[in-house]
């Protein structure tokens, strides 16, 4: 079974990537920091998909994307974020695709069946 890591903070967000991936039968971690990222990769990666949400509970996830890139990760990396100094911020540190939210969110979603 491919597992996702989720890294949004926003619950009605997360039920809703839950809702929409129940038929694929994927794993799914939801987080809602960078911390609890941090762990989840270290404890349960790798991931054949990451999410991530631009800005977190405890900060900005653009500097998580740069860390797993530079450890040589190289599953899918996804960002979606509201903000535009997030998208730009999450483009350059490594995101294969960015979604602006919630304008995009149909298409960040097809990104977990592909």
């Amino acid at each position: 079974m491919r597992t996702a890591l989720v890294v949004e903070d926003d619950v009605d967000l997360r039920r809703a990537y839950a809702a929409y991936l129940e038929p694929f039968k994927l794993d799914l971690v939801f987080v809602d920091s960078v911390r609890a990222a941090r762990k989840a990769v270290k404890e349960r990666g790798p991931f054949a998909l990451v999410v991530v949400d631009g800005n977190v509970t405890d900060g900005h996830t653009d500097e998580f994307v740069r860390e797993l890139r530079n450890g040589g990760y190289d599953s899918r990396i996804v960002g979606a974020t509201g903000s535009p100094q997030s998208l730009t911020r999450l483009r350059k540190a490594g995101c294969d695709r960015v979604y602006r939210k919630p304008e995009e969110l149909t298409q960040l979603m097809k990104e977990f069946t592909m």
